[in-house]
């Protein structure tokens, strides 16, 4: 079964390297935390402080059964939907927030799954008064809840706030310390980088973590500025696309349409991210939104929920756990990425082939009014005699024996998603 795993993130840091023979007191240093955008398909929580090195955590929790969906974690597999924090929030969190969210995420009767940390550059130390138990005994605490831990650092000198270290020239070190707490997913930014070619800051952050003995979902953040799905197959099993996503159609339509350029570089364990999911935060109507999470499912992107899990609507709710939609995304070990295949003025159709010789559509209207959108079966793959079962995946609907063509009418920045499977084959 499919289940929606959300992560929060929050993004916290150790304000320097701490000396060996003074790491005995690191805990003395200062914390600080922020937070940015929530996240994808991780099930856990996120945490983060600051010291010298910086910590973060990522929490998600999952929706009915916790199946490992991970299409970009469970180090390269299916695997997907989680919610980060980092996003939404500016905060210190403590382990009792830690704790508290770990509880709501399985109090709320959805399988919590995943909590994640962050450590970003030098000997990680944690502050006695922010974590009393240590990152290894909170992360055991995560780990017995379900959940999953994962980390922020950065592939520069400083994280982006610039009030943090981050792990260049710290690969090995800061790889290590992320096996020996137990963490499982890595973000990888790329802020302060020095003008060092990405190529080389991300491929030794990637061996450090291969040579650490624990299999840790690497994600790179290069913000997609030199193409890094060219290259970074061999590296991580994921990578930004583009640069930061915004809470407004103009930017998630944009962004969809740069990551689509790279649709044939993904597979399984390398995946494309244009970035967290903004579903829920406000600056979209529920139906841009809904374009919004079909399109992320359909490109096989990884699905970071970036709203506050904790007050989130029921509207919200009920969008982002829809199974049928989160099984395009996670469930489906073809991991060939949806893409752009007709477009006409402002509508669109997007599809890609899918399990048991499916394929899934997205119609898109991005227009400014009412349209009728039609997908013929040469414009997605299928042959002209095949006879399909249409299942519409947000009405929960089917449609029988459907011939040569899907039409509906799709109403101004909404959009329509099927799973269609064939009586006959489907046409590669």
């Amino acid at each position: 079964m499919a289940t929606l795993h959300m992560l929060l993130f929050l993004s916290s840091r150790l304000s320097s390297r701490l000396p060996a023979e003074k790491m005995q007191n690191a805990h003395t240093c200062n914390q600080y935390y922020s937070a940015w955008h929530l996240w994808r398909w991780i099930p856990g929580c996120l945490l983060s402080g600051i010291y010298r090195r910086s910590t973060q955590i990522l929490a998600s929790k999952t929706l009915c059964q916790v199946v490992m969906l991970y299409r970009h974690w469970c180090v390269g597999q299916l695997c997907r939907e989680r919610a980060s924090s980092f996003q939404y929030y500016m905060l210190l969190p403590r382990q009792a927030f830690v704790k508290a969210i770990s509880f709501n995420s399985v109090s709320l009767g959805k399988c919590s799954r995943y909590l994640v940390l962050c450590f970003c550059q030098g000997n990680l130390v944690p502050k006695a008064s922010t974590f009393p138990s240590g990152i290894k005994a909170l992360a055991d605490y995560v780990h017995s809840k379900g959940l999953k831990l994962g980390i922020y650092s950065d592939a520069g000198t400083q994280t982006c706030s610039k009030t943090m270290p981050g792990s260049l020239g710290h690969e090995e070190q800061d790889a290590k310390s992320f096996a020996l707490w137990g963490v499982d997913y890595l973000k990888y930014d790329n802020c302060a980088n020095t003008g060092i070619s990405p190529k080389e800051r991300y491929r030794k952050m990637s061996k450090a973590l291969l040579d650490s003995g624990r299999p840790i979902f690497f994600s790179l953040c290069e913000w997609g500025q030199e193409d890094p799905a060219t290259w970074a197959p061999g590296i991580g099993n994921s990578w930004r696309t583009t640069g930061d996503i915004k809470d407004s159609w103009e930017s998630m339509t944009s962004i969809a349409d740069r990551n689509d350029k790279w649709a044939s570089y993904a597979q399984p364990g390398a995946w494309n991210d244009p970035d967290m999911l903004e579903v829920g935060n406000g600056g979209m109507t529920t139906e841009e939104y809904r374009c919004h999470f079909s399109i992320w499912a359909l490109a096989k992107a990884p699905l970071l929920i970036g709203c506050d899990i904790r007050s989130m609507d029921n509207v919200t709710f009920e969008l982002l756990s829809n199974k049928e939609v989160i099984v395009v995304n996670q469930a489906d070990k073809l991991g060939v990425q949806g893409k752009k295949v007709k477009k006409d003025g402002d509508l669109e159709v997007w599809a890609g082939p899918f399990a048991n010789k499916k394929v899934a559509m997205v119609l898109w209207n991005r227009g400014s009014s009412l349209a009728n959108i039609t997908a013929y079966w040469s414009d997605i793959g299928l042959k002209p005699s095949t006879i399909v079962d249409a299942q519409d995946l947000w009405a929960h609907s089917t449609e029988t024996s459907v011939q040569d063509q899907i039409s509906a009418e799709v109403d101004s920045h909404a959009c329509k998603m099927y799973t269609l499977t064939p009586h006959t084959t489907v046409q590669h």
